[in-house]
C-alpha cells in the first residue's frame, strides 16, 4: 500500500505541462561596446544590427544613418536631454519590432538625432535599446560575464534566487528605493534609476548640493563624459547604501548639483547590483540574481494536474496496490 501512495504521490507531483520545467527564453551572449555597454543583436526590419542595453535612458535610439537605411519616416519630435549638455531635438518613428532570439520587442517611437550619423558616445554600435524597449519581456542580465537571458514577461520570476527589490518606474526608467548612510546616522531614502550605462553613482540637484556640503572635505574634482558633451563635478565617498537587506559599497560618487532637480534623486550603476532580474511590467527587480536548474518549490506547487491525469494516476495506484496484495 505505501508503494500505491508513492506512485500517485509522484504522478500527481508531475506538472500537467512539462515545458513549465524548461528555463524560459532564449540564452544570449553579450558583446561590449567601446563605452563598455553590454550589446546584443537584434533584427530590425529585414537588418541585423548591433543594440547597445541602455537601462537608463527612457526611449530607444538608432543612428541617423540607421534609420535612413530602413527607411522610417517620422511621426513625431521630442526632446533629448542627458546629465550634461543642452537637449537635442531628436524624430522618432514607430510602432518597430526587434527580435532578440524568439523574443520581439515593441519600440512605440524608436528616436534618432538627425545630425548624428553615428550615435553620439557610442559610435560603435547601431543603437541603444532603453527602458521601453524591455517593458514587455523580463531580462536577466550578468554584465560582468558577458550573459543573458531574454524571455516572455513575468516568466523568469520563478527561475532566479536573489534580493527581491520593488522597481517604480521614472519615465519608463527602472529605479529603485535605497537608503544612503552617509547622510545622517538613520540613512536617507533616494530613488535611484538603475543604469546599465553608468560607471558610477550620479546624484543630482538639491540632494547632490547637500551631499556635497555634507562631505566637502572628502571632495576631489571629477568629469563626466555624455554623449555631447563634457560636464566637471566633484566625486565624494557615499560609504555604504542599504537596498532592500543588502548592503553595498556606493564607493565615488559624482555630484551634480547644476542638474535641475528631477523627480529621480541620481543614477546607480546596474553592475553594482550583481546579476540582475528586470521585469519591468511586473515592477520586479532581483538583485544578485542566480538562475536555478528548476522554478521554485512554490511554483511547482501552484501548478495544477488535469482531471484526467489525476484519474489515470489513481488507477495505475490501484494496480500496484491489487498486486502486492496479490502476493
Amino acid at each position: 500500500m505505501r508503494l500505491a501512495l508513492l506512485v500517485v504521490s509522484l504522478l500527481l507531483a508531475i506538472p500537467a505541462d512539462l515545458s513549465a520545467l524548461e528555463l524560459p527564453g532564449t540564452a544570449l551572449r553579450l558583446e561590449r561596446s567601446r563605452g563598455g555597454l553590454p550589446v546584443v543583436v537584434a533584427a530590425v526590419g529585414g537588418e541585423t544590427l548591433r543594440f547597445a542595453l541602455d537601462t537608463g535612458t527612457s526611449r530607444s535610439m538608432i543612428a541617423a544613418s540607421v534609420a535612413e537605411r530602413l527607411r522610417l519616416a517620422p511621426r513625431a519630435k521630442y526632446q533629448l536631454v542627458t546629465a550634461a549638455g543642452a537637449p537635442r531635438t531628436a524624430l522618432c518613428a514607430g510602432p518597430v519590432e526587434a527580435r532578440i532570439g524568439a523574443a520581439t520587442l515593441a519600440l512605440d517611437c524608436l528616436g534618432w538625432v538627425p545630425e548624428e550619423r553615428l550615435l553620439a558616445g557610442a559610435e560603435d554600435v547601431d543603437g541603444l535599446l532603453g527602458a521601453d524597449a524591455l517593458a514587455s519581456v523580463d531580462l536577466w542580465i550578468d554584465a560582468s560575464r558577458g550573459r543573458a537571458r531574454i524571455a516572455p514577461q513575468g516568466t523568469l520570476g520563478d527561475w532566479v534566487e536573489g534580493e527581491r527589490l520593488a522597481v517604480e518606474r521614472v519615465e519608463r526608467r527602472p529605479a529603485i528605493r535605497v537608503t544612503l548612510r552617509s547622510l545622517g546616522r538613520r540613512g536617507e531614502p533616494v530613488q535611484l534609476v538603475i543604469d546599465s550605462g553608468a560607471d558610477r553613482i550620479l546624484l543630482f540637484g538639491e540632494l547632490a548640493r547637500r551631499t556635497e556640503s555634507a562631505l566637502r572635505s572628502q571632495a576631489r574634482p571629477g568629469s563626466l563624459a555624455t554623449a555631447n558633451a563634457t560636464a566637471r563635478l566633484a566625486s565624494v565617498p557615499l560609504g555604504d547604501l542599504g537596498a532592500g537587506r543588502m548592503r553595498l559599497d556606493a564607493g565615488w560618487a559624482g555630484l551634480l548639483p547644476g542638474v535641475v532637480d528631477r523627480v529621480e534623486h541620481g543614477l546607480l550603476p546596474l553592475a553594482r547590483l550583481g546579476p540582475v532580474l528586470l521585469d519591468l511590467g511586473g515592477g520586479l527587480l532581483v538583485a544578485h540574481a542566480k538562475l536555478r536548474t528548476a522554478p521554485a518549490p512554490a511554483a511547482l506547487a501552484s501548478f495544477q494536474v488535469p482531471a484526467d491525469s489525476q484519474r489515470g494516476g489513481i488507477l495505475v495506484a490501484g494496480v500496484a496496490g491489487e498486486s502486492k496484495k496479490g502476493h
